[in-house]
């Protein structure tokens, strides 16, 4: 200093900038079948962050990750997300996105007819219906195996070509001989 004409230079120090998170990789919306899993992910820079996910506007109790996972994704986890980044010198939050749970694909089996009648058949003589299989579901439907139940069953056989998978709104024929 001027006064004293003396100057002494004190240790080195170093120092760190932390400034508000910022968002590199937005969560993306998801469309996933009820009981499958989903997870949505954000990326952030900055120093000491920290994470909230947040559905429908509020806060979800221990989701404090860069991921949030559902396991076995159910109709009332449907809503709209978001996730708020933070650190101590401020927070930035993610776009919103989407998450929609849809009903699990599914093959419907249905047959053309519930009941088979032959009526009065003459002792020797074989007479026969025509059966269709249809599938009225969403997936392919396998069908690996095909009998025919009862007190009389042993009177009965069917024929159909197996196994056999059909499409969603497709069908097969069988026969069913008495």
């Amino acid at each position: 200093n001027s006064i004293c004409q003396a100057s002494v230079t004190s240790n080195s120090a170093d120092v760190v900038v932390t400034a508000k998170p910022t968002i590199t990789t937005e969560p993306e919306s998801k469309t996933v079948p009820r009981g499958s899993s989903v997870s949505l992910n954000v990326t952030a820079n900055g120093q000491n962050l920290r994470y909230q996910w947040y559905r429908n506007g509020q806060p979800i109790a221990g989701a404090t990750a860069a991921t949030y996972a559902i396991a076995s994704a159910q109709n009332s986890d449907a809503g709209t997300y978001h996730v708020v980044v933070s650190n101590d010198c401020g927070t930035a939050q993610s776009r919103q996105v989407t998450v929609t749970v849809t009903d699990q694909p599914t093959p419907v089996l249905e047959l053309s007819r519930s009941a088979v009648t032959f009526g009065g058949i003459r002792v020797g003589v074989i007479d026969s219906a025509r059966l269709v299989i249809y599938n009225r579901g969403t997936a392919p439907l396998h069908v690996t195996a095909a009998s025919i139940t009862g007190a009389d069953a042993a009177m009965f056989s069917i024929v159909v070509v197996l196994p056999a998978t059909i499409s969603p709104g497709d069908s097969i024929a069988a026969t069913a001989t008495y």
